[in-house]
């Protein structure tokens, strides 16, 4: 899809009376590729091509639009014509029809090559598997009856499905989700991800009784104490710390008090944070009474 934008610029000029009218052609293209895999082999495979043209005028006496579901520059002089005699202007001169141009001769050729290349990755990270693999292009073109045109256009990848993963829990099923701007390295990156995705993974370890070290990994500390401390005060409770007070409990020293604030707050800043898991006592004590 590229309209010649002088051309239709051309066609515009003749909706855009006045400075302030805004009189515009938009032209939109998208071509999608989907192929679906189970285990190893080639389930579906279509590609699909969708696009459309419009023509639109802003003036005073309100705004007009016409569309074409096609995005050549017959599509947009009919899409213009239209809008001509929504207006009441003279609409451009009829042009017999013309043959439209064959499909994107490198459609196929994209899709078997992505096919080879997915078909052995799969085979040799993921044999079990549901994957569901979508390679989208979109072109996006804005003509003005004045200034200059502008043109966007985007190749989109993505990977969707479940594998089957071996690990020391046992085989289990894991969802995979990918998505990135088709590029050189795109491969590469999926790659990666997909080799990340089926890594073993290691059972879950009980907590014994008594005193335990616990190992926070950025940000977990400081979510521990926002769900401790703050999810009462917000909804209008009092804090789990007022207890505390009302029992005559205060830190040990200013040290303390100062060393448990310093780690809740580099908590969300430090790669991991390695705290001991100690009751009340270990840094409180109870205060002396008044009359002692």
């Amino acid at each position: 899809m590229e309209l010649d934008p002088s051309t239709v610029a051309r066609w515009l000029e003749p909706l855009a009376k006045r400075p302030e009218d805004v009189v515009e052609v938009f032209a939109e293209r998208r071509r999608e590729m989907t192929v679906a895999w189970t285990d190893g082999e080639v389930r579906e495979a279509r590609a699909t091509v969708t696009e459309g043209v419009s023509a639109r005028w802003r003036g005073r006496t309100g705004e007009r639009l016409a569309f074409l579901s096609r995005g050549d520059e017959e599509g947009a002089r009919e899409a213009i014509r239209a809008l001509q005699r929504e207006i009441g202007l003279s609409p451009l001169p009829v042009r017999p029809p013309r043959a439209r141009p064959a499909s994107d001769p490198d459609s196929p050729r994209d899709l078997e090559r992505w096919v080879k290349r997915l078909s052995a990755l799969f085979e040799r990270h993921t044999p079990r598997h549901r994957f569901r693999w979508t390679l989208s292009d979109r072109a996006r073109q804005v003509i003005p009856a004045r200034g200059a045109a502008a043109t966007f256009s985007r190749r989109l990848l993505s990977l969707e499905g479940t594998f089957t993963a071996v690990s020391r829990r046992g085989d289990e099923k894991r969802d995979f989700s990918f998505h990135a701007p088709a590029g050189e390295s795109t491969f590469e990156e999926l790659r990666v991800a997909l080799n990340h995705a089926g890594e073993p993974r290691e059972m879950p370890t009980p907590c014994s009784a008594g005193e335990t070290d616990v190992v926070l990994a950025n940000g977990c500390a400081a979510m521990l104490f926002h769900e401790i401390l703050s999810h009462p005060l917000e909804a209008g409770a009092e804090s789990p710390l007022t207890a505390w007070s009302r029992r005559g409990w205060r830190p040990r020293s200013w040290k303390s008090a100062t060393t448990l604030r310093a780690w809740t707050s580099s908590a969300g800043t430090s790669g991991m944070t390695r705290a001991r898991r100690r009751g009340p006592s270990s840094c409180w004590t109870r205060a002396a009474s008044p009359d002692a």
